[in-house]
Protein backbone atom coordinates (compact mmCIF):
# COMPACT_ATOMS: atom_id res chain seq x y z
CA UNK A 1 0.00 0.00 0.00
CA UNK A 2 2.71 2.38 0.49
CA UNK A 3 4.44 1.66 -2.74
CA UNK A 4 1.38 2.54 -4.41
CA UNK A 5 0.68 6.10 -2.36
CA UNK A 6 4.65 6.76 -2.98
CA UNK A 7 3.95 5.88 -6.93
CA UNK A 8 0.58 7.83 -7.03
CA UNK A 9 2.03 10.95 -4.91
CA UNK A 10 5.47 10.69 -7.46
CA UNK A 11 2.61 10.53 -10.82
CA UNK A 12 0.98 13.72 -9.30
CA UNK A 13 4.02 15.55 -8.63
CA UNK A 14 5.32 15.07 -12.45
CA UNK A 15 1.84 15.75 -13.78
CA UNK A 16 1.61 18.94 -12.19
CA UNK A 17 5.61 20.00 -13.08
CA UNK A 18 4.31 18.98 -17.09
CA UNK A 19 0.97 21.30 -16.21
CA UNK A 20 0.94 24.35 -19.14
CA UNK A 21 1.96 28.03 -17.80
CA UNK A 22 -1.25 29.46 -17.74
CA UNK A 23 -0.98 32.76 -20.38
CA UNK A 24 -2.80 35.96 -20.51
CA UNK A 25 -3.02 38.35 -23.79
CA UNK A 26 -3.48 41.97 -22.57
CA UNK A 27 -3.96 44.43 -25.45
CA UNK A 28 -4.50 43.27 -29.05
CA UNK A 29 -4.25 46.81 -30.89
CA UNK A 30 -0.02 45.52 -31.88
CA UNK A 31 -1.09 42.78 -34.78
CA UNK A 32 1.62 40.28 -34.29
CA UNK A 33 -0.72 38.82 -31.43
CA UNK A 34 -2.92 37.40 -34.82
CA UNK A 35 -0.13 35.01 -35.68
CA UNK A 36 0.30 33.78 -31.94
CA UNK A 37 -3.14 33.50 -30.80
CA UNK A 38 -3.92 30.37 -32.14
CA UNK A 39 -0.83 28.26 -30.69
CA UNK A 40 -1.94 30.11 -27.23
CA UNK A 41 -5.96 28.67 -28.20
CA UNK A 42 -5.09 25.05 -28.70
CA UNK A 43 -3.28 24.94 -25.72
CA UNK A 44 -0.31 22.85 -26.26
CA UNK A 45 2.52 24.51 -24.33
CA UNK A 46 0.33 27.27 -21.92
CA UNK A 47 -3.50 27.35 -21.15
CA UNK A 48 -5.09 30.59 -22.40
CA UNK A 49 -7.11 32.13 -19.28
CA UNK A 50 -8.18 35.31 -20.62
CA UNK A 51 -7.97 38.13 -23.42
CA UNK A 52 -7.97 41.50 -22.28
CA UNK A 53 -9.45 44.20 -24.94
CA UNK A 54 -11.41 47.29 -24.31
CA UNK A 55 -12.10 47.53 -28.23
CA UNK A 56 -15.39 45.72 -28.62
CA UNK A 57 -14.14 45.01 -32.65
CA UNK A 58 -11.17 43.91 -31.33
CA UNK A 59 -13.05 41.84 -29.07
CA UNK A 60 -15.40 40.43 -31.85
CA UNK A 61 -11.95 39.44 -34.21
CA UNK A 62 -10.74 37.08 -31.14
CA UNK A 63 -13.82 35.36 -30.90
CA UNK A 64 -13.62 35.35 -34.75
CA UNK A 65 -10.30 34.09 -34.04
CA UNK A 66 -11.39 31.39 -31.91
CA UNK A 67 -11.34 32.92 -28.44
CA UNK A 68 -13.60 31.69 -25.97
CA UNK A 69 -16.71 35.11 -25.25
CA UNK A 70 -16.35 33.97 -21.38
CA UNK A 71 -12.27 34.44 -21.93
CA UNK A 72 -12.30 38.09 -23.36
CA UNK A 73 -12.78 41.02 -20.82
CA UNK A 74 -12.60 44.41 -21.33
CA UNK A 75 -10.55 45.65 -18.27
CA UNK A 76 -7.07 43.98 -17.53
CA UNK A 77 -6.45 44.48 -14.10
CA UNK A 78 -9.59 43.09 -12.95
CA UNK A 79 -9.06 40.06 -16.10
CA UNK A 80 -5.42 39.32 -14.07
CA UNK A 81 -6.66 39.74 -10.73
CA UNK A 82 -9.12 37.09 -11.47
CA UNK A 83 -7.20 35.01 -13.53
CA UNK A 84 -4.08 34.85 -11.68
CA UNK A 85 -1.97 34.02 -14.95
CA UNK A 86 1.56 32.53 -14.76
CA UNK A 87 2.53 35.02 -17.62
CA UNK A 88 1.27 37.72 -19.94
CA UNK A 89 1.71 38.32 -23.18
CA UNK A 90 0.71 42.19 -23.95
CA UNK A 91 -0.01 43.63 -27.49
CA UNK A 92 -0.67 46.96 -26.56
CA UNK A 93 0.95 50.36 -27.41
CA UNK A 94 4.60 50.89 -27.20
CA UNK A 95 3.72 53.62 -24.32
CA UNK A 96 1.93 51.17 -22.77
CA UNK A 97 4.69 48.65 -21.29
CA UNK A 98 5.91 50.30 -18.48
CA UNK A 99 2.62 50.87 -17.30
CA UNK A 100 1.84 47.01 -17.20
CA UNK A 101 5.03 46.20 -15.64
CA UNK A 102 3.81 48.19 -13.15
CA UNK A 103 0.83 46.66 -12.38
CA UNK A 104 2.18 42.73 -12.85
CA UNK A 105 5.54 43.35 -11.24
CA UNK A 106 4.38 43.40 -7.45
CA UNK A 107 2.07 40.43 -8.51
CA UNK A 108 4.17 38.11 -9.66
CA UNK A 109 3.13 37.78 -13.38
CA UNK A 110 5.93 37.80 -15.92
CA UNK A 111 5.90 39.41 -18.96
CA UNK A 112 6.06 38.98 -22.68
CA UNK A 113 5.70 42.41 -25.02
CA UNK A 114 6.97 42.88 -28.63
CA UNK A 115 9.33 44.45 -29.47
CA UNK A 116 10.61 47.62 -28.44
CA UNK A 117 11.18 46.86 -24.58
CA UNK A 118 9.94 50.18 -23.97
CA UNK A 119 9.33 53.71 -26.15
CA UNK A 120 12.28 55.71 -24.04
CA UNK A 121 15.51 54.81 -22.33
CA UNK A 122 14.03 55.72 -18.75
CA UNK A 123 10.72 53.52 -19.45
CA UNK A 124 14.00 50.41 -20.25
CA UNK A 125 15.28 51.28 -17.02
CA UNK A 126 11.94 51.08 -14.73
CA UNK A 127 11.22 48.38 -16.33
CA UNK A 128 14.34 46.54 -15.51
CA UNK A 129 14.59 47.98 -12.03
CA UNK A 130 10.87 46.68 -11.26
CA UNK A 131 11.74 43.22 -12.83
CA UNK A 132 14.60 42.97 -10.67
CA UNK A 133 12.89 44.26 -7.50
CA UNK A 134 10.00 41.59 -8.01
CA UNK A 135 11.77 38.75 -9.21
CA UNK A 136 9.74 38.61 -12.61
CA UNK A 137 10.89 38.01 -15.72
CA UNK A 138 10.56 40.99 -18.47
CA UNK A 139 10.96 39.53 -22.28
CA UNK A 140 10.76 41.19 -25.43
CA UNK A 141 10.04 39.08 -28.56
CA UNK A 142 12.11 40.22 -31.63
CA UNK A 143 10.25 37.88 -34.06
CA UNK A 144 13.10 38.79 -37.14
CA UNK A 145 15.32 37.07 -34.41
CA UNK A 146 13.94 33.65 -35.45
CA UNK A 147 13.99 34.07 -39.05
CA UNK A 148 15.67 31.13 -41.12
CA UNK A 149 17.62 33.84 -43.08
CA UNK A 150 19.04 34.57 -39.91
CA UNK A 151 20.24 31.42 -38.87
CA UNK A 152 21.34 30.19 -42.37
CA UNK A 153 23.53 33.12 -41.71
CA UNK A 154 25.44 32.23 -38.28
CA UNK A 155 25.78 28.90 -39.99
CA UNK A 156 27.43 29.82 -43.10
CA UNK A 157 29.48 32.92 -40.65
CA UNK A 158 30.40 30.15 -38.34
CA UNK A 159 31.38 27.55 -40.87
CA UNK A 160 34.49 29.88 -41.52
CA UNK A 161 33.14 30.23 -45.54
CA UNK A 162 33.20 34.17 -45.60
CA UNK A 163 36.27 34.27 -44.11
CA UNK A 164 37.35 36.49 -40.71
CA UNK A 165 33.74 38.90 -39.87
CA UNK A 166 34.62 42.44 -38.78
CA UNK A 167 31.24 43.90 -39.23
CA UNK A 168 27.68 42.66 -39.83
CA UNK A 169 24.94 45.62 -40.58
CA UNK A 170 21.78 45.11 -41.73
CA UNK A 171 18.74 46.38 -41.73
CA UNK A 172 15.32 44.28 -41.13
CA UNK A 173 12.04 44.97 -40.48
CA UNK A 174 8.76 45.99 -42.26
CA UNK A 175 7.24 49.01 -43.52
CA UNK A 176 4.10 48.36 -40.38
CA UNK A 177 0.60 46.83 -40.55
CA UNK A 178 0.18 45.02 -43.30
CA UNK A 179 -3.49 45.31 -44.03
CA UNK A 180 -6.57 47.83 -43.52
CA UNK A 181 -9.20 46.32 -41.57
CA UNK A 182 -10.14 46.13 -37.59
CA UNK A 183 -7.11 44.49 -36.32
CA UNK A 184 -4.33 46.63 -37.98
CA UNK A 185 -5.92 49.57 -37.46
CA UNK A 186 -6.06 50.67 -33.53
CA UNK A 187 -2.51 50.38 -33.48
CA UNK A 188 -1.82 53.83 -35.14
CA UNK A 189 -5.46 55.13 -33.90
Amino acid sequence: MKKLTLLALLFAIQAMAQAPYKIAVVGLVHSHVWGHLNDMIKGKDVTLVGVAEPNPALQEEAVKAGVSKDLISADYKKMLANKKPDLIWAFVENNRHLEIVEFCAPRKINVIFEKPLASTYTDALKIQKLANQSGIKVMCNYQMAWWPANYTAKKVSDSGALGQIYRLHGVVGHGGPGSTGVRNGAFFA
